[in-house]
């Protein structure tokens, strides 16, 4: 199924349907062997290899069409794909995107692959998501949603999803079931509430994202006779069985606020994580993601300038594992790691939250770890600050984020305590004929990462 979903558009629709389409270039130059933290992060899965490469990037889409007032028309359809070819010490090809979606007045209904990340956090310049932050390929799935607000003019509005969709086999660890991999499923609702009408200057949000790994967890126990209808409505649902969530449960709970002041937005937001269950009895709530942004509602005049400012913070060292930390029936979380899939939170060797989440091959060596977590490091503190400007005919973008490192709860005695700092400069400039060039600038210094620079040059053509 999750195979058709991704070539179906490739080789029927996308050469009779689409109406236009990209083609980019792209070569890079490593200053050293591996790839700077914010050249593969937050990419949605398009990275680069490791060393010097060449890439060949392809666009095809067709999006909703537009009225002459402006208005979206109350049926209509939309595809999209996105293709990468990779060519440096090894040839690789990956699907970045590919989808079909269909439009129903206010509803969606959409499947294949997506480039999405779920929050109320900035959709530019965060550090991401706690859950689904855009740092990893997406998840082929099927899915339901309301895309905006609705409805559109009341005092209260909403949007959100639900989904289903297809991880494929994960290898498992030793059980009485004796059982090498599980076929494994992706679950995904959300629901986001406005609480403002469209034109007042204050706008209140909140709202969650729950996502879920399941599927055959019943071959591992003898004891789990649940039907597959039974286990499903237990992942939805978030039932317990022995102490334990059926399935592998990743989400944040959500709040925002926003002010518009003259030509400027002011927005303020906080993010708390979930997954075994301590939030629910608030023995984590020291733990989240921080933002404050301003924002130009309108660029200026002049060559050099900004449009956007973020600060973030992101704290994950709590975890409910503290000593004054309230008991909870579930025990402690481990933030992105878990007891029975090999390869935590994560989709072909990427994390799917946020990126500060480091997995045990993306870090130096000779770090101390558990043989049962892919994540060697969950517990940080870290500063982000980032920048949206024009500079004379460049669009820019700028990224400095700073983290203090600390490993996991089953390593923190041996973890030594490291020190982080990456940077990204971005660069984008409309050329004649409907060329774009672009450019990629990241290194990061310290103790977790090994040390590395990387540039990236772009050029793309809209036809």
């Amino acid at each position: 199924m999750k195979k058709l979903l991704l070539i179906l558009f490739s080789t029927i629709i996308f050469p009779l349907a689409a109406q236009q389409w990209q083609g980019a270039l792209e070569a890079r130059l490593n200053l050293d062997n591996e790839v700077p933290f914010w050249l593969r992060s937050n990419q949605y899965g398009s990275t680069p290899l490791s060393g010097g490469s060449a890439t060949l990037l392809g666009r095809v889409y067709r999006d909703y069409k537009e009225t002459d007032a402006g208005k979206k028309q109350w049926i209509d359809w939309g595809i999209g794909l996105e293709g990468r070819a990779d060519v440096g010490e090894e040839s690789r090809f990956r699907i970045i995107e590919g989808y079909g979606k269909l439009k129903l007045g206010f509803l969606e209904a959409r499947g294949g692959r997506i480039k999405e990340f779920l929050g109320l956090t900035d959709s530019t310049l965060s550090m991401g998501s706690f859950a689904i932050s855009g740092n990893a390929l997406g998840i082929p799935k099927i899915e339901l949603r309301v895309p905006e607000y609705w409805p559109k003019n009341t005092l209260i509005a909403a949007r959100g999803n639900y989904a289903h969709g297809w991880y494929g086999y994960i290898p498992t660890r030793g059980t009485l079931a004796q059982v090498d991999s599980l076929y494994t499923y992706f679950h995904q609702k959300s629901l986001w509430i406005r609480i403002a009408r469209p034109y007042w200057k204050l706008k209140l949000y909140g709202g969650f994202a729950d996502n879920a790994y399941w599927g055959d967890e019943y071959k591992l126990h003898e004891s789990f006779t649940m039907s597959k209808a039974q286990r499903y409505w237990s992942v939805v649902s978030g039932k317990v069985w022995q102490d334990s969530k059926v399935g592998n449960h990743v989400g944040n709970i959500d709040i925002r606020a926003e002010y518009d002041v003259q030509n400027y937005r002011i927005a303020a937001y906080r993010q708390f994580f979930y997954e075994v269950g301590a939030l629910w009895h608030l023995a984590n709530i020291a733990d989240g993601l921080m933002g404050v942004m301003v924002q130009k509602k309108s660029e200026g005049s002049g060559r050099v300038g900004w449009n956007k400012l973020l600060l973030e913070l992101l704290y994950t060292k709590n975890q409910a594992g503290e000593p004054w930390s309230k008991p909870t029936p579930t025990g402690n979380e481990n933030y992105h790691n878990h007891y029975l899939y090999n390869y935590g939170w994560s989709y072909r060797s990427q994390g799917l939250g946020t990126p500060f989440i480091t997995p045990r091959h993306t870090a130096n060596e000779g770090f101390p770890y558990n043989e049962l977590e892919y994540f060697v490091n969950n517990r940080l503190w870290g500063l982000q600050a980032g920048f949206e400007g024009k500079t004379y005919d460049w669009d820019t973008r700028l990224k400095l984020s700073y983290s203090r490192n600390f490993g996991t709860r089953r390593t923190e005695s041996r973890f030594p305590i490291s020190n982080q700092f990456s940077f990204c400069l971005e660069g984008r400039r409309n050329l004649a004929k409907g060329f774009t060039t672009g450019f990629m600038l990241a290194s990061d210094v310290g103790e977790l990462l090994p040390h590395a620079t990387g540039l990236t040059v772009s050029l793309e053509k809209r036809f």
